[in-house]
């Protein structure tokens, strides 16, 4: 009896670990079905931080860069003067909207991105030149839960829908920006991005502590 005893406790975890891996025919992990409004929310204020939609961190204009160091967003402000989006005065070197910047540009913080700390949201700007907003269309896959120290890690893969996409988005001047193009099945649907990777560290309870597009693991592991 002791024998058996010791099978069935060495069986045990084994039977646990494949019922765990098994092939499934549902694509989306038990974790992430039960969570997935969190999770879409989670990465939607990940989103209002940086939409892809959006050129980030772009201004504020006026801009003279012999007064102040060159935001991150306009490093290259050579190729934004190229698309057309802003325009260099030849005499002071100062950098201005052009027509079709003043189209796209906002200072306004978007409401979905997480503010912390005690200053009041309207008091904060978020410089940026926009062509459409970003939201999550759906969650399509996603990976079983990774060890990740104390903590899991978890891939998902999301379908990205862009809102209201300005014609800018489908020249060759937004392509040599490195905004995304989205398409179109037919008349009337979504504008859809390829599906994207995201990863992000839960807790044992599945709550998000944090996202890091950093980690691959599984079949994902050598995907971007």
């Amino acid at each position: 009896m002791r024998f058996f005893g010791m099978v069935i406790a060495l069986a045990l975890p084994l039977l646990l670990m494949w019922w765990v891996m098994r092939p499934s025919d549902n694509p989306i992990t038990p974790v992430v079905r039960e969570h997935m409004s969190e999770y879409i929310t989670a990465i939607e204020a990940e989103l209002g931080e940086s939409d892809p939609a959006c050129l980030n961190h772009v201004g504020p204009f006026p801009l003279d860069p012999v007064k102040q160091f060159l935001p991150p967003g306009c490093t290259d402000c050579a190729a934004l003067v190229q698309a057309g989006l802003i325009s260099k005065d030849s005499g002071s070197g100062i950098y201005r909207l052009a027509a079709l910047g003043k189209q796209h540009y906002t200072e306004v913080v978007d409401a979905r991105r997480v503010v912390h700390g005690n200053s009041a949201r309207e008091a904060l700007r978020q410089p940026r030149l926009c062509f459409g907003e970003t939201r999550v269309h759906a969650i399509v896959e996603s990976l079983p839960a990774f060890p990740f120290g104390s903590d899991k890690a978890i891939s998902v893969k999301v379908i990205m829908e862009v809102r209201e996409p300005s014609p800018f988005l489908f020249t060759e001047q937004a392509r040599a920006l490195e905004l995304p193009q989205p398409t179109q099945s037919a008349s009337g649907q979504p504008w859809l991005l390829p599906p994207k990777i995201v990863s992000f560290v839960t807790n044992h309870n599945g709550t998000i502590l944090y996202f890091d597009n950093s980690i691959r693991y599984g079949k994902w592991i050598k995907e971007q």
